[in-house]
């Protein structure tokens, strides 16, 4: 008895995970389409080669009204201390629920003879989960209904300090608009004024 027990279990068991892996997506689509998350599909990033910024945003779709339209996740504005990086890497990428965005930069360390240049590499990873309409930076998770667009201050020491700004730009953006929307929102900011 105690074997038919145990294989009943693990047929049951199998079953379910079947059924688990089988409809966990198409629920997860549901759930977007009603949820009007934005489904990411790519990121962009603004490279200022004469001042000190970045501007990062994922782009993807969301459901409105029956429709789906282009739209954006998040934005976030860098800012690095005096001296811009060199940048050394990037990647991206997610599925339909998620998306990542991995930024590498290579920071000059030591002395500055020619001979002598030493680089060091920063990361900044960026994590968007559209199920929870979050975004992890750092160590800590920011809920987008609080505002999507954010600011990330690099010290001397390359330390990050995230501000989160209690705006919200959901349509499809180009550069200039989000570089518009932090210089309004940041007006008195004397760095977020030089971009």
């Amino acid at each position: 008895m105690n074997r038919l027990k145990l294989v009943f279990g693990i047929v049951f068991g199998l079953l379910i995970l079947f059924a688990v892996t089988l409809y966990l997506p198409t629920a997860k689509a549901m759930w977007l389409h009603h949820s009007g998350a934005v489904i990411p599909n790519g990121s962009r990033t603004l490279v200022f080669t004469d001042r000190p910024f970045r501007l990062l945003s994922v782009q993807g779709q969301r459901w409105v009204d029956g429709r789906l339209l282009e739209a954006s996740a998040y934005h976030v504005l860098v800012i690095f201390p005096v001296v811009i990086p060199k940048d050394a890497s990037s990647s991206s990428g997610g599925d339909r629920f998620s998306h990542t965005d991995i930024q590498r930069w290579l920071v000059q360390t030591g002395g500055r003879s020619a001979n002598a240049q030493s680089f060091e590499e920063k990361e900044l990873t960026v994590n968007y989960d559209a199920l929870w309409q979050t975004v992890a930076l750092g160590n800590r998770t920011y809920h987008l209904k609080q505002g999507n667009l954010f600011v990330i201050r690099f010290d001397q020491n390359w330390q990050s300090a995230v501000t989160q700004l209690n705006v919200t730009m959901n349509g499809a953006t180009d550069h200039q608009e989000e570089i518009d929307a932090f210089k309004s929102t940041l007006k008195d900011d004397p760095m977020v004024r030089q971009l």
